[in-house]
């Protein structure tokens, strides 16, 4: 029996790491990496620098854009660049993008560039895609795709309402509010599992649905941008208020416990012939 608590606890903290690990390392990887050029872009005339919530980058998937990429070589060695690439992020994952490429362009050590890219409908696919405001991240890449440089900011997407990011917010907010409705009908009948640890899985993951929707939500809104400083503290307070929640929650009722709720009583019945109050005896075993 111990044996098969200890396994289902390590199966139930594997469930719970690969949950984190999909949600939030995506984030991690992009504070990891670094470069050796620091960039100064701007989209349509609107620095990346100062675009946040308040004042986000609108990026219009039909009509002109210009953008400007100022990158200067903070190394002591010569790199060469051959792509910039801007991706627009929602809980790690990518829903807008663009990626232009360059003929090689070398830049000197202590040496400042500006890399430019206009064009007409450059963000046109991000129509259907995508609605509100995002994580967007600029990257100036080399010839072989290694990121020398990037920029963070906010940006809207002024795409349809009826975008695929909505829809996979509306599934994940239906699928969140369906499997709450099915625990708590398994709280009031007693159903839910033996096990302290399963039962803290399971609404954990409940908890993470409804920060996850929430998140997409405000973001769908255009209220707030689903940063670092805003996803992670709301899932991680998710999934530990969930946990605890069932941790603390009630299991199923014992045979006793369920006999006495429903108010039975046991009466045994004598077979014909026996003197009253005796107790039937079973029949004798007939080895086959």
């Amino acid at each position: 029996m111990t044996s098969g608590r200890n396994s289902l606890r390590v199966r139930a903290g594997v469930v719970a790491a690969a949950l984190l690990a999909v949600t939030l390392g995506p984030w991690a990887v992009a504070l990891a990496e670094g470069g050796s050029l620091s960039v100064d872009a701007s989209i349509n005339g609107q620095s990346l620098a100062e675009a946040d919530s308040g004042a986000p980058v609108v990026v219009e998937p039909i009509g002109q854009t210009d953008i400007v990429v100022r990158a200067t070589n903070d190394s002591d060695q010569v790199v060469e660049v051959g792509r910039v690439r801007i991706a627009g992020r929602v809980l790690g994952l990518s829903v807008v993008g663009l990626d232009v490429s360059y003929d090689p362009t070398r830049i000197r050590p202590g040496q400042t560039v500006d890399l430019v890219v206009d064009g007409q409908d450059v963000f046109v696919s991000a129509e259907h895609q995508a609605s509100g405001l995002l994580v967007g991240r600029l990257e100036v890449l080399s010839t072989e795709r290694e990121v020398l440089g990037s920029q963070d900011f906010v940006l809207r997407v002024a795409g349809s309402p009826v975008s695929v990011l909505s829809v996979f917010t509306l599934v994940v907010a239906g699928l969140t509010v369906a499997g709450l409705i099915a625990t708590l009908v398994a709280v009031s009948r007693r159903r839910l599992a033996p096990s302290r640890w399963r039962r803290a899985v399971r609404f954990g993951l409940i908890g993470l649905g409804a920060a996850t929707a929430l998140v997409m939500s405000l973001s769908l809104l255009g209220i707030l941008a689903p940063t670092l400083g805003v996803a992670i503290p709301l899932v991680l307070i998710a999934v530990v208020l969930g946990g605890l929640v069932g941790w603390i929650s009630p299991g199923p009722l014992s045979m006793e416990d369920e006999f006495d709720s429903i108010g039975g009583t046991v009466a045994f019945v004598p077979e014909s012939g026996a003197p009253p109050g005796s107790v039937p005896q079973p029949p004798p075993y007939r080895g086959g």
